[in-house]
């Protein structure tokens, strides 16, 4: 916030931008999606306004994420397609395997599973191949979902992109994502009907969104919870 408060009283665009996706960045962890739409579409303005054109794909991506997480999938979507051009395009290829990690959210949630699929593998090989451990991880996880919550469920698949995530975010120190991990393993492992596996790992989940007060997160794992019985 103090960087924020600096750029405005000296009307740096380039600095106002920064302070407000580096917000932005912690209000998606956190799942605080309407704040954080407020401050990326004033960053979006900004980049357009006063050309922060090196900024404008790292601010489209993350309000298209917003957008489609909110429901407006008319909103999000396309703009996650135009930042993943506009940065091949621009050569921006140090957040390439993240935007691609977002679109292929949006496609699943769009219903497009093969699609999601495929971006999916693409984000997991950029990763890998630039050594973006933690772009990795992002990647392994949206793979699990996408084996999850494809019309046909393929659950072993989904546990060993969970595992194989959660391997990599445990090692960084990624414990929101080591949160959002158990809760969808326990969310897969509720449906299937492996009640004890889904209680540990929505035991987990609860603990780690209570101890990082996630409230968005915790209302959800603690639904999960009541669902279990």
């Amino acid at each position: 916030m103090e960087a924020t408060r600096v750029a405005e009283a000296v009307f740096d665009p380039h600095g106002l931008v920064n302070a407000y996706f580096g917000l932005a960045m912690l209000g998606i962890r956190r799942g605080d999606l309407s704040p954080t739409i407020a401050l990326l579409e004033r960053g979006l303005e900004l980049c357009q306004s006063a050309n922060v054109s090196l900024m404008l794909p790292r601010v489209s991506a993350s309000l298209g994420l917003v957008y489609v997480r909110s429901g407006r999938m008319d909103d999000g979507l396309p703009l996650l397609e135009q930042s993943v051009e506009r940065a091949a395009t621009m050569k921006l290829m140090n957040m390439y395997s993240i935007f691609l990690t977002w679109l292929s959210e949006a496609s699943l949630r769009a219903g497009r599973a093969e699609q999601a699929r495929e971006l999916g593998e693409r984000a997991l090989t950029r990763a890998r191949d630039f050594s973006e451990l933690a772009h990795e991880a992002y990647a392994l996880a949206q793979l699990g979902d996408v084996a999850a919550y494809r019309e046909q469920p393929d659950v072993g698949q989904a546990r060993e992109y969970y595992r194989q995530a959660l391997g990599v975010a445990e090692v960084l120190g990624m414990r929101p994502l080591l949160g959002r991990c158990h809760f969808e393993l326990g969310a897969l492992y509720r449906r299937m009907g492996e009640r004890r596996s889904a209680a540990d790992h929505l035991r987990k989940a609860v603990d780690l969104f209570s101890a990082m007060h996630m409230p968005v997160a915790l209302e959800q794992a603690e639904e999960e919870w009541k669902a279990l019985g």
